[in-house]
C-alpha cells in the first residue's frame, strides 16, 4: 500500500497527521501516529465524509 498525507503536513507533525491509500475501489484512512488502526471505506461512504468536510460539519 502506498499511504499518503496531507500537503499540510510536515516532517515535525508526521505522526499526528491522517494518511490515505486508496485500494481495489476503497480508500483506507489512518492516523499516522497509529498505522496499525485502519478505516476501510467505499466510495459512497468516502464521498459523504469530504461533503461533509467541506461543508465544516464537523466540531472542531
Amino acid at each position: 500500500m502506498y499511504w499518503q498525507k496531507s500537503s499540510y503536513s510536515t516532517d515535525a507533525e508526521e505522526a499526528a497527521c491522517v494518511e490515505i491509500c486508496a485500494v481495489d475501489g476503497a480508500v483506507h484512512v489512518r492516523e499516522g501516529d497509529v498505522p496499525e488502526a485502519q478505516l476501510r471505506l467505499g466510495s459512497a461512504a468516502i464521498a459523504a465524509f469530504l461533503r461533509a468536510t467541506k461543508a465544516d460539519r464537523f466540531v472542531r
